[in-house]
């Protein structure tokens, strides 16, 4: 009853139905294999929302950067006109090359794990979406650098004609920009869905384990207070059974007490009759011893 007592406020102090893996052997081997499930969850789930956090950061530099191109667009079509004047078409080219330095820099500056993201590094990457050895989904983030989008001879809105060339330019860096943007927000669709059915998958899981290894708590505490009633009880019957013996020994004792006084009793009342007889016999002696000597005399 100790020992389970014990046991029982083990499992309760633990949490955990086993204290021992030779408590259960068999129990002990699933909820090793679950915790290996559990973690390699628990990982899938922060591969995913790195690599959410990684998508969700390219997205944001490649909407920047076609907020620049969309106003490079603009000054494009304002220059694409025969009726501006020398300084109207410096002034517009002015702002255009600030557009595409605004781009260079966004590119330059949207990183992840010190890792550039616009500027090509990402073109073929598979990025995790689950635990299993196939769960990736690849994104291609070409560079969207001024160079990456027009060549290493950027457009210029220096007349007419080069304007429009400009224009047109802007519109296909617009358009590879924007099929970026999707296919980013379609990996972030896939990330969603998985992350959602892995966090599924290792809440099951967990609540398996949890059930097969965790202590019920209602069941422990019930086993405790009976093996602590068995001990109490057993308690009381040892209190009262030493109680019983030290009555049974002083009446034992009484008894032998009371037999030797009986004993010491008889022995005196023995030792007291004695001298009796003795003066009986001498008594006798000596009448005999008178009745021989008085013949003598006579």
């Amino acid at each position: 009853a100790i020992e389970n007592a014990e046991d029982s406020a083990a499992r309760l102090v633990g949490g955990k139905r086993t204290l021992r893996s030779g408590d259960d052997v068999s129990t002990f081997s699933i909820a090793s294999k679950l915790q290996t499930q559990i973690y390699k969850y628990r990982q899938s789930v922060q591969d995913v929302a790195t690599s959410d956090t990684l998508v969700s950061a390219a997205k944001a530099g490649l909407e920047a950067v076609r907020d620049r191109l969309e106003r490079a667009a603009e000054l494009a079509e304002q220059a694409n006109s025969d009726t501006l004047i020398a300084q109207e078409r410096a002034n517009l080219q002015a702002q255009f090359d600030d557009a595409l330095a605004e781009i260079d820099r966004i590119a330059s500056d949207t990183t992840f794990d010190d890792q550039a993201l616009l500027q090509g590094d990402f073109a073929d990457r598979d990025i995790r979406l689950g635990p299993e050895e196939n769960d990736f989904v690849n994104i291609a983030i070409s560079d969207v650098s001024s160079e990456g989008l027009f060549g290493p001879t950027p457009p210029d809105l220096s007349s007419q004609g080069n304007a429009a060339a400009a224009e047109s330019s802007v519109a296909d860096a617009l358009e590879t920009v924007g099929n970026i943007i999707g296919s980013l927000t379609g990996a972030q669709g896939q990330l969603f869905s998985a992350n959602a059915n892995i966090s599924s998958t290792l809440s099951g899981v967990s609540q398996a384990k949890s059930e097969l290894t965790d202590v019920n708590t209602e069941e422990e505490l019930l086993s405790l207070a009976k093996s602590q009633l068995r001990i109490d009880l057993g308690s009381s019957v040892i209190a009262q059974a030493s109680r019983l013996s030290d009555d049974l020994l002083n009446v034992l004792e009484f008894k032998i007490d009371f037999e030797a006084q009986d004993t010491l009793n008889e022995e005196e009342e023995t030792t007291e009759e004695k001298p009796k007889e003795t003066t009986d016999n001498e008594s006798s002696n000596s009448v005999d011893t008178n009745a021989s000597s008085t013949p003598a005399a006579a």
